[in-house]
């Protein structure tokens, strides 16, 4: 069914309000006090109502009134029945699904983005009313989520539809429109031209790609145990469980390996058909399921059971699954038989889809840029489409050179890859493997090509690279039937078992090319080869090169967007202070100890707990209430740091705020707040020893304390102990009698007996005076008094003062007397 502009209008209006709604979130919870009564469509001086009660009426008997009658007067009897279905369809989704969703910053961006086009009375951005609106909606027990009943809940009497807005949106929809399909015109050129100069391979002697391999694939799954920080579903964790999906051609040793990374929601088998492809042709596969941005991980937000829809270091992490893997294969091919000779890792490469792409091109060497995200993720404009919204997640990370490079990748294949925004020119510029793109030219709902994936095609620069697009291809146009079964055919697009086929040929022949050196398999990386197996209901275009003349010629004048965008630089000196900052994003950025009980640490199911969890929530609502803004309008992005790492966020702009036990010191790169908790070094022994032990071994964590340590103890041995798991090494030393005892202040000591469960009675802490006092602060950026004294304010407020004698009880009020004697050394 093709609609007439003014229907499609009509259409894609009531289409927002039930996007709106799928996203949108509120944390109202009565009925607002005035409903809304009538759409205003504004465009000045026009002025266009059309009542709420006029909707309702048509929706359940079909009469329509005048005022709805020039907009369902050009709909033929298929289409306004289809209208009056839209209205009434509910979405089942419940209110605490659509109330979880109001903190994801993607459904914020999104609805304020939506709020430039649907706004309250007086030009109001529509923000606040679609979410109150939607959960209003989903909680209403007659009639639940529908269009109909979420333009009765929306609050105030009008709902203003800004048409100048819609108006500038088409127009650029029709200029990019345009633009892509000049971009596509481009490339068929110049594959035909690349295809005039390449030599003509002989067809009928090439085995043919589309078809299995010889090899029996074996497959099975493995779980590591990665000893490293990472956010889960439960929180941010010190070691995590990977689950690996190994794909085998049997009887085959020292296989070359392709690591695939899936996209964001999905599974490691998601795309089983090309993995076990890729096995059946002697290429061995490893599929890691990343446990931050899976499909459980999805769902346990749906649930409510994870505060937020995707975490911003999870940009990071999934380069890391692959990293930790590839350390763990090599550890078990030098050990363990089992694997001994199983894979050639000097012959890995890495595949992924989608978010997975993004993170196969970081594993390749392109680096996140995150002044160029800050300048493409500004609110300004709607959009619709996914891509920009996961990657401007990434802009929460700290504003620092995120480099996520294995050396051990060989070869890159990303097919329909987020790379627009996340990296920019300059990020992919620092590809360093040759690299295959994948692309669909039609993709209007996930990665748009132009942006994701020509335009960062052109941007890739001394490396062999390939660029195949299916042409009129989406994002799912080499996906299994079953996976993209309840999609639209507009989304699916054309010929999906086409697109399967080329996805195999592509990848069997780009890894054995590439990892294997095996250059007979290059023809197929051809447009010569592509000519060959090229449908025309998804028509395959490959080329090598591109360049903006091309692109611009094609289009026939300036693009809309610049192709090679000006250069930014990926860090940068702080521009703004860390309040306007806060103002501006809306984010407090809290780096605190994951290894300093009580002060903060991750419990047994690895959720965030102690001190300073709790006093951070509370400055927050400080913050909130000095730049007034709405109440938990700031997040807190808390940003994991160690014994071994304190203070290193803050000189360079990642953190604004260190908590922790940080004793106050003199420094050029950070500052300090008021003292809010006073310790000192002592000395943790089992009870068993006589008041004055003999003490001949000590272990010790930092410099201060072993420096401390040595001069009084000039006789005793010193142990250190770093990483992660230092504090648990060393009790277990001293409980085995290893060490006689172990210095750090009193207050950690008996955190970490807590924490652990161990019995206080077994054990004391020497001397009763400590050894020395040690004053902490919070600490700070150099040189942010305004931000410096609202801390310092802070520390003085009864919400503080709360947080504090709540955490510092029991079992900690034996370091009462410490904190008495100290204060008296400070006077």
């Amino acid at each position: 069914m093709k609609l007439r502009p003014s229907s499609l209008c009509a259409h894609g209006l009531l289409a927002a309000f039930a996007t709106g709604m799928t996203w949108a979130v509120g944390s109202f919870n009565h009925t607002p006090a005035i409903a809304a009564e009538r759409i205003r469509l504004a465009l000045d001086p026009l002025q266009i109502t059309i009542s709420v009660t006029s909707l309702e009426q048509f929706a359940k008997t079909g009469v329509v009134n005048r005022d709805l009658a020039p907009f369902v007067k050009r709909l033929d009897p298929t289409q306004r029945e289809q209208l009056r279905q839209l209205l009434t369809k509910q979405l089942p989704i419940p209110p605490v699904v659509v109330s979880r969703a109001t903190y994801s910053p993607m459904a914020e961006s999104f609805l304020r983005r939506i709020g430039l086009v649907i706004q309250q009375d007086q030009r109001i951005n529509g923000f606040y009313a679609l979410r109150a609106a939607a959960l209003l909606a989903a909680s209403d027990p007659n009639e639940g989520l529908t269009p109909l009943n979420f333009l009765r809940q929306f609050p105030g009497r009008d709902i203003q539809i800004d048409i100048r807005t819609v108006l500038y949106l088409l127009r650029e929809y029709q200029t990019q429109s345009a633009y892509r399909d000049a971009a596509v015109k481009a490339i068929a050129a110049e594959a035909q031209q690349e295809s005039a100069n390449q030599a003509t391979p002989n067809v009928a002697q090439l085995p043919d790609l589309r078809q299995p391999g010889p090899y029996k694939v074996n497959k099975k799954t493995v779980t590591f145990t990665i000893n490293a920080i990472r956010p889960t579903k439960q929180g941010i964790a010190p070691s995590y469980p990977l689950l690996v999906d190994f794909y085998l051609p049997e009887n085959v040793t020292q296989a070359p390996l392709v690591v695939y990374t899936h996209g964001f929601g999905a599974t490691r088998d998601n795309n089983d058909y090309i993995l076990q492809h890729l096995a059946s042709h002697g290429i061995a596969v490893a599929a890691p399921e990343h446990i931050g941005s899976d499909l459980q991980y999805r769902a346990d937000f749906l649930k409510g059971e994870v505060s937020d829809i995707l975490s911003p270091i999870e940009f990071v992490s999934r380069a890391f699954d692959t990293t930790y893997l590839l350390d763990e294969l090599e550890k078990r091919n030098q050990s363990d038989p089992e694997w001994k000779g199983l894979f050639n890792l000097e012959q890995v490469g890495v595949m992924g889809a989608s978010f997975g792409g993004m993170t196969a091109l970081g594993l390749a060497g392109a680096e996140i840029n995150s002044r160029r995200l800050e300048a493409e993720c500004k609110e300004t404009i709607p959009i619709f489409t996914l891509s920009p919204l996961l990657q401007c997640y990434a802009q929460y990370l700290p504003p620092t050179n995120y480099t996520v490079r294995d050396p051990r990748i060989k070869a890159t294949f990303a097919a329909y890859p987020l790379a627009g925004a996340i990296y920019g020119p300059e990020g992919m510029a620092k590809v360093e493997t040759p690299t295959l793109i994948l692309s669909g030219s039609h993709d209007i709902l996930m990665s748009p090509a132009v942006d994701d994936q020509i335009h960062p095609f052109v941007w890739m620069q001394n490396v062999d690279k390939y660029l195949a697009l299916m042409v009129p291809g989406t994002h799912f146009s080499s996906s299994e039937d079953q996976n993209v079964a309840a999609l639209p055919e507009l989304f699916k697009g054309p010929d999906l078992a086409t697109g399967r086929n080329y996805h195999r040929t592509l990848a069997v022949a780009f890894f054995k090319a590439y990892l294997t050196g095996d250059r007979q398999y290059l023809p197929y990386l051809s447009q010569t080869y592509a000519n060959t197996i090229s449908q025309p209901t998804l028509e395959l275009d490959i080329v090598r090169q591109l360049t903006p003349e091309q692109l611009t010629q094609a289009y026939g004048r300036t693009p809309p967007k610049p192709i090679i965008p000006p250069p930014v630089t990926a860090t940068s000196a702080r521009r703004e202070s860390v309040l306007d900052e806060i103002r501006r994003t809306r984010v407090l950025k809290v780096a605190v100890r994951s290894d300093a009980p009580p002060f903060g640490y991750l419990d047994t199911k690895g959720q965030w707990t102690g001190y300073c969890i709790d006093a951070m929530d509370a400055l927050r609502s400080q913050v909130e209430t000095q730049l007034n803004l709405p109440t938990r309008s700031v997040e807190v992005v808390r940003l994991p740091v160690n014994q071994d790492n304190p203070l290193s966020l803050l000189p360079q702009g990642s953190a604004h705020i260190e908590c922790g036990p940080n004793p106050i010191i003199q420094s050029k790169t950070v500052d300090f707040s008021e003292p809010f908790f006073i310790s000192g070094t002592q000395l943790l022994v089992s009870t068993t020893q006589q008041p004055t032990p003999d003490i001949t071994s000590i272990g010790v964590f930092n410099t201060s304390n072993t420096r401390a340590i040595a001069k009084l103890y000039p006789q005793t041995q010193l142990t250190p102990f770093s990483g992660t798991n230092a504090s648990s090494e060393a009790l277990q030393q001293l409980q085995e009698g290893r060490l006689d005892a172990i210095a750090d202040a009193g207050i950690l000591l008996l955190g970490q007996l807590t924490q652990r469960g161990a019995a206080l009675d077994q054990f004391s802490l020497i001397p009763n005076r400590p050894l020395d006092c040690q004053f902490y602060g919070f600490a700070l950026p150099a040189g942010e008094n305004r931000w410096q004294d609202l801390v310092n304010g802070f520390i003085r407020t009864p919400a503080a003062i709360q947080v504090r004698d709540r955490w510092f009880q029991n079992p900690y009020k034996t370091t009462l007397s410490t904190l008495e004697y100290c204060s008296q050394v400070g006077r």
